[in-house]
């Protein structure tokens, strides 16, 4: 975390430490860092227009064989209007912040259990990634329904301040026939759309992948439009050609490439209707 502008502010070796940032949640992704600070600075930090983050981490014994691990977040902001700001902020990002926890710590929990100390080449780094693979999947599953709330509300207009796009695909189930909705991060590539099917980085492709593959009809909703589309993969030469762009505007998909061995299939939406 250290390595992503949090300060470590107080630790006990093997029981607990304390971190803590300086910025401004609620703005656009190239606006939202805030100064970084020395331990005893940040106590003292007064400067208006900010919230200060504190993020703390216990273990503690129970029993012979167990531990409690807790997580706790605490929020000061710096003035009246900051406030205003990050309670709108809140009131969108909270729900999605206590799946990702309660998702968290049941991971870990699994994870800690399945874990093997003797196995020197299962290394804290590889299950750090694998868990964050995890939670990433299960919060992308769990959230579709207020994610598709916020974006047909907003008019998709609720992911820009951070340089995102966002579309509502609706695919026919392969087996059931049912529609089934996921909601995408998408290119804009002339008149048509690429998605990625990273599936936070699985070992396998997502269900709508498979979907398309079907039945290759589907149904998108993008800036409050609902439009009929045709999808079709990308040849090997043309997704080697686009991933620069991809990589541009949404650095963050290089973590998937990274977490799999399988390739992260594109494919574009072409409108029909």
């Amino acid at each position: 975390m250290t390595d992503h502008g949090w300060v470590l502010l107080a630790e006990a070796p093997n029981l607990e430490m304390v971190l803590g940032q300086i910025g401004r949640p609620w703005a656009a992704a190239d606006a939202s860092s805030g100064p970084n600070v020395s331990p005893d600075g940040f106590a003292t930090f007064e400067e208006p227009g900010f919230a200060k983050i504190v993020l703390n981490l216990r273990v503690a014994p129970y029993g012979a064989e167990s531990s409690i691990l807790t997580v706790e977040t605490r929020v000061a902001v710096t003035d009246a209007e900051s406030r205003r700001r990050f309670g709108r902020y809140w009131t969108v990002v909270g729900p999605f912040s206590g799946l990702i926890r309660r998702s968290a710590l049941r991971l870990l929990a699994t994870e800690l259990r399945n874990s093997d100390s003797n196995d020197h080449t299962n290394s804290a780094a590889r299950r750090v990634e694998r868990l964050e693979t995890r939670i990433e999947h299960v919060v992308d599953t769990r959230s579709v329904g207020i994610g598709a709330w916020l974006i047909r509300r907003t008019r998709g207009r609720i992911v820009r301040p951070w340089h995102r796009r966002a579309l509502i695909l609706t695919t026919r189930g392969r087996r059931s026939g049912l529609p089934r909705t996921v909601l995408l991060q998408y290119f804009p590539d002339g008149p048509d759309l690429i998605v990625v099917a990273a599936n936070s980085g699985l070992p396998t492709h997502p269900g709508w992948y498979f979907n398309l593959k079907a039945d290759p009809q589907a149904q998108v909703e993008v800036d409050g439009e609902t439009k009929q589309v045709r999808a079709e993969e990308l040849t090997p030469q043309q997704a080697a050609a686009f991933w620069p762009r991809i990589l541009q505007t949404a650095p963050d998909y290089a973590r998937y490439l990274r977490r799999t061995d399988r390739v992260l299939p594109l494919l574009r939406l072409i409108q029909t209707v």
